[in-house]
C-alpha cells in the first residue's frame, strides 16, 4: 500500500485505487478514502483538488460535484444585491463576469499545475518497507526497492530512454533496438537494449552494485576506464565498497530472483551476509558488532516482511541489541550510546 501521506496533487491523479475512488468503485479501489482522510485531515485539500482536476479532465462530474459547484454559484449571487427586473441579461452577464471568470481561472490554473507537473516527468519513491513494481511507457518493468527514487524524464521513450536511480531497482527492460535503455546513479551509468538487471547506488551510502541476470550491459563512468564494462549473466561490478572495493565478481542468479520474489533465505549465515542482504533488500547500511561476525549464525527465511518485524525476530532470537537511526541500523552485544 503506497503511503499517500507523501502524495500530492499529482501522485494522486496516477493512483489507480485512487481514480477507482473517484468513479465511485469503492471495491475496485481497495482502500477506504473516507476513513484515511478522516485520520489524515491536513490531506483533505489535495485530494478534493486531485478529484476536481479528475473529473473536469474526464468530463465524469458526479451529482454532488456538479450541486456543489451550482451552490458556489448561487451564493455568488445572492451575496451581491442586485435588482433583477432592472438589469437586461447582457447587464447581468456582465455583473457576474468577474467572479464566475475568477472561479474558472483557479480550476484553469489547477489543470494547468498538473500538465505542467506531467510534462516534467515524474518521480517514484518509495518508503523503507516499501517496493513498488512499475510498468513504463514502453513496457519495461521497475521493481524499486525501500528508500529508493526513480526520476522517469516527459521525453522517455521519445528521444530515447534514459532514467535517474538514487537507490536500488530491478529492471526488466523491453527490446527497442533503436533507443538503448540507460540507468544513470549517482557514480555510474548502465546501458541495454533488452535484458534484465539490478542497480544498487544510494546517494547516501557507499559502493555501486550492478548485477546482470540477462542480456548484457554497458557499464560507463568507470574511473580510468577507457572504455565501457560489458557484463555478461551472472556477473555483476561492485564500485566503492568498503569491504569488497571495486571490479568484477560472479554472483548466484538464483539469490537475486528469490529476493526479486520477495524471500529473504538465511541457512548458517554469518552475520556478515545477513546484514548484506538486508542492507541489499531494504536500502540501509547496517553496522555489525566484530564480536558477532564468526560466532554468531542464522537460519531463517522471510517473505514480504518489514524491516523491523524481521530485526525484531533477530533481536529475539539472538539476543542482541538492534538500534535504528534513520536508514542506519547498529547491531550490538551491548546497548550503543
Amino acid at each position: 500500500m503506497p503511503d499517500y501521506t507523501q502524495f500530492d496533487v499529482a501522485d494522486f491523479l496516477e493512483d489507480a485505487a485512487f481514480i477507482a475512488w473517484c468513479k465511485g468503485d469503492v471495491i475496485a479501489s481497495g482502500h477506504d478514502w473516507e476513513a484515511w482522510l478522516a485520520a489524515y485531515p491536513e490531506r483533505r485539500p489535495d485530494v478534493e483538488a486531485a478529484r476536481t482536476l479528475y473529473y473536469a479532465m474526464s468530463g465524469e462530474l458526479p451529482a454532488d460535484i456538479i450541486e456543489a459547484r451550482a451552490e458556489g454559484l448561487r451564493q455568488l449571487m445572492l451575496a451581491q444585491p442586485v435588482a433583477p427586473a432592472r438589469l437586461g441579461m447582457r447587464r447581468v452577464l456582465r455583473r457576474y463576469a468577474v467572479p464566475v471568470a475568477a472561479m474558472l481561472a483557479g480550476l484553469a490554473v489547477m489543470v494547468l499545475y498538473y500538465w505542467q507537473r506531467r510534462d516534467s516527468g515524474h518521480v517514484y519513491r518509495s518508503d523503507a518497507d516499501d517496493r513498488r513494481t512499475l510498468q513504463l511507457s514502453d513496457g519495461s518493468r521497475v521493481t524499486l526497492y525501500p528508500n529508493s527514487r526513480l526520476t522517469v524524464p516527459a521525453h522517455y521513450n521519445t528521444t530515447d530512454r534514459r532514467i535517474n536511480l538514487d537507490g536500488q531497482a530491478f529492471f526488466e527492460v523491453a527490446s527497442v533496438p533503436d533507443r538503448p535503455f540507460t540507468v544513470v546513479t549517482n557514480q555510474l551509468s548502465t546501458t541495454a537494449l533488452g535484458t534484465s538487471f539490478m542497480v544498487r547506488d544510494y546517494n547516501d551510502q557507499q559502493g555501486t552494485r550492478i548485477s546482470l541476470m540477462t542480456g548484457k550491459v554497458a557499464v560507463a563512468g568507470i574511473p580510468g576506464a577507457q572504455s565501457s564494462l560489458i557484463l555478461t549473466p551472472g556477473e555483476q561490478y561492485i564500485q566503492g565498497d568498503p569491504v569488497k572495493g571495486s571490479g568484477k565478481h560472479l554472483f548466484d542468479t538464483l539469490s537475486v530472483r528469490a529476493v526479486e520474489r520477495g524471500l529473504l533465505t538465511f541457512k548458517d549465515a554469518s552475520f556478515n551476509e545477513v546484514a548484506e542482504k538486508l542492507a541489499a533488500f531494504y536500502g540501509v547500511t547496517i553496522h555489525v558488532d566484530p564480536a558477532l561476525h564468526d560466532i554468531k549464525h542464522f537460519t531463517g527465511q522471510f517473505e514480504h516482511e518489514p524491516l523491523s518485524h524481521v530485526l525484531e525476530v533477530l533481536r529475539i532470537i539472538n539476543g542482541f541489541t538492534i538500534l535504528q537511526e534513520g536508514s542506519t541500523i547498529y547491531i550490538s552485544t551491548t546497548v550503543k550510546h
